[in-house]
């Protein structure tokens, strides 16, 4: 009998052990994601289209497609082909995340050689070659700005509100809109915020930062180191310069674009100094002379989504139209004669914007329109994009 008393014991703790077993085991995981790829040593980030798993990065002209490195961080269980292991990617390569419970999700990476750079917070910025080019009806009066590449559209509210931690604009909801109500010290501060967040070096120094925290910035006092390989504002001539369309622009003559600031807007394809041979539709490239009872905050016309209207010859959106955008420049008057690199006065009062406003009429889109503002001023009609090295 207690025999088998002992053995009914046994079967008791068997039975209960199995059933607290099976009572706290844990489901397996059904991740199976990709969230970043950056290919050694380019200092450049895989875009992410999880819609239908595929994933896009540049790397410069004359890259070996044939035997890259990926850096691969994922969710999941294995990657196949692994993480750190050169592979050929002459054509887009699949790579396989397994999950915890064996499901698979393959990925689609398709490598392009460009000059083009691609950043994971603020998308792609387009190459503008070198140049040299006439900036009014003056002959002698010229600019040569060198290469730099300038994010394709204006920098939105998403990707403002990802870094800045704020969304100032009047026109909530649609963040695929031009970020707008920033003050030029706003944009400055971002620059240094996008710059830190991919590991580089910084352009702008700012002190006296006035508010001490908080959104807008009224008053700081702003440097730029020039050798830095950080995000700026464009200055006023290579914002100029890629708005006509560059080396690519209709009319571009070597070595001296003499009809590039004659453009109507960018995205004309006029080769005339005036712009009168035109045949491009304004509408198919520019948001212009929206009238004040469109949607929006009262008696304001509202942004619209970036990248809507056709690019210029570079691949850049908006480069007209939409939203003002602050250039680095003081406002002054232009200087007379060959200039290099000009990044204008030394000092004064108010910043240059350009690119002209939706609710402002075609005359305001010309590529060599120009105006300014405090660079205090906040407010609904002005954004901004970036430029780096």
């Amino acid at each position: 009998m207690k025999c088998v008393n002992l053995i009914m014991m046994s079967m008791s703790i068997l039975f209960a052990t199995a059933c607290n077993h099976t009572g706290t085991s844990q489901q397996l995981s059904s991740t199976k994601t990709i969230t970043s790829l950056e290919i050694s040593p380019y200092a450049s980030s895989g875009i992410i289209t999880e819609s239908n798993h595929e994933i896009t990065i540049a790397v410069p002209i004359g890259t070996n497609l044939t035997n890259l490195v990926p850096t691969i961080i994922y969710n999941g269980a294995n990657l196949s082909p692994a993480s750190g292991v050169a592979n050929s990617f002459t054509v887009p390569a699949s790579y396989t995340v397994t999950a915890q419970d064996g499901t698979t999700q393959i990925y689609t990476i398709t490598v392009s050689a460009t000059n083009d750079y691609t950043s994971s917070n603020i998308g792609y910025l387009k190459y503008v070659p070198a140049g040299t080019f006439q900036r009014d009806a003056t002959a002698s009066n010229t600019s040569t700005v060198s290469a730099l590449r300038m994010s394709a559209t204006e920098i939105t509210q998403a990707q403002y509100l990802a870094l800045a931690g704020n969304n100032p604009s009047d026109y909530p909801g649609d963040t695929s809109r031009p970020v707008t109500d920033t003050s030029w010290y706003d944009a400055v501060e971002f620059c240094n915020k996008l710059s830190l967040a991919e590991g580089f070096s910084p352009v702008y120094t700012i002190t006296g930062r006035t508010p001490a925290s908080g959104f807008p910035i009224t008053a700081a006092t702003v440097t730029a180191d020039w050798n830095q390989n950080g995000y700026r504002l464009p200055t006023e001539m290579e914002r100029m310069w890629a708005a006509m369309g560059a080396t690519l622009g209709s009319g571009y003559t070597n070595p001296v674009y003499l009809t590039g600031y004659g453009k109507p807007f960018a995205g004309a394809n006029s080769t005339l100094a005036d712009g009168s041979d035109n045949t491009n539709l304004i509408d198919d490239y520019v948001w212009y002379g929206t009238p004040t009872t469109s949607y929006g905050p009262p008696a304001l016309p509202s942004m619209h989504p970036v990248a809507t209207k056709l690019p210029n010859e570079l691949g850049l959106y908006d480069m007209s139209g939409n939203v003002w955008q602050w250039c680095w420049d003081f406002s002054a008057a232009w200087p007379v004669g060959a200039c290099s690199d000009y990044q204008g006065p030394a000092s004064g009062t108010t910043r240059v914007k350009g690119a002209g406003f939706m609710g402002d009429d075609a005359s305001e889109m010309a590529v060599a329109f120009r105006t300014d503002n405090d660079p205090s001023a906040a407010i609904h009609s002005i954004g901004f994009r970036v430029v780096r090295p």
